[in-house]
């Protein structure tokens, strides 16, 4: 519901109750996996009104003041929307100096405010781009990386799904690269996050039964194979492609024995369809 305000952000960030000094210390504030705004590393109570203010600026940018009225309030008359922003800025501007960045016709985050969801986004642009060695944290980073669970403004709902979005093409990049470097655990480590975020992404899931085969796990391969397709089955009434089939396919007594009873009844079952 556009404007609405999510049940899991009723109450404000709790942390110090404070008016901050000019610029004392720098300011940090996080979008990812719940909100919260730092100064010189000590959490400051923010009410929801300003929450709000400042999670639309730190992702949309600079936004003209009644652009961003409008996006806040969009059910309320332009009048009470500007009087909304208006009080909120007035409380930002007095009580957490050197956050924002005001001009007469616009405002934007201060340039110094860090913020982990930048952070995070040039991050993932050097794993896509290869600029990064593959490291098992940058796995740990992405599955984390959930922008403002439970909001339930259209804004911020269609930037929770562009980062997942990236997140997803991220994991899959580093699951690449692991498989590239015989890395076959994290490989499937990094696919397994990727396929969590889309369930019905079968370029994830092909990595991951890729990550088990790479390194011997044979059961784990064709269970994931056989969970995929059952759910593709059932919720798309389509089958995995050729590709994602001859992966399957392929296992054979010579690539090693299976290792449980399991293993050869749904090895059974596979070569039966």
């Amino acid at each position: 519901m556009l404007g609405a305000r999510s049940l899991s952000s009723r109450k404000p960030t709790q942390g110090v109750t404070m008016t901050a000094s000019p610029c004392e210390g720098p300011w940090e504030l996080d979008l990812l996996t719940h909100w919260q705004l730092r100064l010189a590393g000590k959490p400051v109570q923010v009410a929801f009104r300003q929450q709000r203010i400042l999670a639309a600026l730190a992702l949309l940018g600079s936004r003209p003041r009644q652009v961003l009225a409008g996006l806040l309030w969009p059910a309320a008359p332009e009048a009470k929307a500007a009087g909304n922003l208006r009080t909120g800025v007035g409380q930002i501007s007095r009580s957490l100096p050197c956050v924002l960045s005001i001009t007469h016709d616009s405002l934007a985050l201060d340039t110094g405010v860090i913020v982990d969801w930048r952070c995070l986004q040039e991050r993932m642009s050097l794993i896509q781009t290869h600029a990064t060695v593959p490291e098992p944290a940058h796995i740990a980073t992405l599955k984390r990386a959930v922008l403002l669970p439970g909001w339930n403004d259209d804004w911020a709902i269609f930037e929770h799904e562009r980062l997942n979005q990236r997140r997803l093409a991220a994991l899959e990049t580093l699951a690449e690269r692991f498989l590239a470097l015989g890395d076959g655990r994290h490989c499937a480590e990094a696919a397994g996050a990727a396929a969590t975020i889309e369930p019905l992404r079968e370029s994830a899931h092909r990595l991951l039964i890729q990550g088990h085969l790479s390194t011997g796990d044979y059961y784990p391969a064709l269970r994931a194979f056989e969970l995929f397709r059952t759910r593709l089955s059932d919720e798309l009434g389509l089958q995995p492609s050729p590709q994602m089939q001859q992966l399957i396919a392929n296992i054979t007594i010579a690539q090693g024995p299976l290792h449980s009873a399991a293993e050869w009844r749904t090895m059974a079952r596979w070569r039966r369809m």
